[in-house]
């Protein structure tokens, strides 16, 4: 991670961020990554957006007798893309996703917070009864820069080591399914065939993604189930949801990999915008250094800060 990339960032959020206004109805459709069973209610052809988010908290200290790092910094930014077509009975839904933050204080220096880029696509042909479509969806997920474990060595001095990085690892998803939406803030999307691929183009963070030493790439085939939630849950107040299961026919049929984000988005103004997301990830491939089982991954951010759309 470099400066470069990191001011980079700032820049984009605020060259970007000054160039319209935000409701929290777009929010809650820039959020959702889905599509409405209605038919009419997107426009006919493309619509596309962007809605942009960035936070940013500074705080320093000097003889401060209650103690406190003499400086600390955090800037998050979280983006969301979209291009929705639609036309007669087909529905066709690209967003992406891209998140990045970083903490920068005194003792422990610069260290990222937030990383993600994630770009979704889902096909739609709706049927007769309104509420089921004949779908095929494309995921991929990955992250822009290094990830590091931080701790400290047997001098007692901090230290780090490389667990991640861009393509290492990677998440590609190929999915044929149905997707049955009976409500407009609710969809559900089932695959019994599904293709995965866990790519790392570092072999050696490799065998941390559960792929064999000295390969790149673990080929999964399995059942895949998609469902999301985006609702006003009271005035200004939006809450979002996905939540992705995944079981690999191929090895360990029945353990399931788990990916879920949460968001709430609270509208403080026209441009003011106080946001919670808790993020969730189970995954029985992701090794620590040691070999031992990550676990349940959870990471948490709340912040308020800037909210615009283009």
């Amino acid at each position: 991670m470099t400066f470069r990339t990191l001011w980079l960032s700032i820049l984009i959020a605020f060259a970007t961020g000054v160039n319209g206004q935000n409701s929290i109805k777009d929010i809650q459709s820039a959020s959702g990554q889905t599509f409405s069973g209605k038919p009419d209610s997107l426009r006919q052809g493309w619509t596309v957006g962007a809605l942009l988010g960035l936070t940013f908290a500074q705080a320093s200290s000097s003889n401060w007798a209650a103690g406190a790092q003499d400086f600390t910094m955090s800037l998050n930014t979280a983006d969301n893309f979209w291009a929705f077509y639609k036309k007669g009975r087909v529905s066709w839904d690209n967003t992406l996703t891209a998140n990045y933050g970083f903490t920068n204080t005194t003792d422990l220096g610069l260290q990222k917070s937030s990383d993600l880029f994630d770009l979704l696509s889902r096909y739609g042909y709706q049927l007769d009864s309104g509420k089921w479509f004949i779908s095929a969806m494309f995921d991929f997920r990955s992250q822009f820069t290094n990830g590091y474990n931080y701790y400290k060595n047997q001098q007692g001095k901090d230290s780090n080591q490389l667990i991640s990085q861009f393509m290492a690892p990677a998440y590609i998803l190929l999915s044929p399914g149905v997707q049955y939406k009976p409500k407009d803030w609710f969809s559900l999307f089932l695959s019994p065939v599904s293709a995965r691929w866990i790519v790392s183009t570092n072999k050696t963070l490799a065998p941390s993604f559960g792929i064999d030493t000295g390969k790149s790439v673990l080929f999964q085939f399995g059942a895949f189930a998609s469902a999301i939630f985006n609702k006003s849950i009271a005035k200004n107040v939006v809450y979002t949801a996905r939540l992705d299961l995944y079981s690999n026919y191929l090895k360990n049929f029945g353990d399931i990999d788990v990916y879920s984000t949460n968001q709430i988005a609270m509208k403080v103004n026209k441009v003011l915008t106080a946001t919670y997301n808790l993020n969730i990830i189970y995954d029985d491939n992701a090794r620590r250094p040691n070999g031992t089982l990550w676990g349940t991954q959870f990471q948490s951010i709340l912040g308020i800060g800037l909210a615009v759309k283009l």
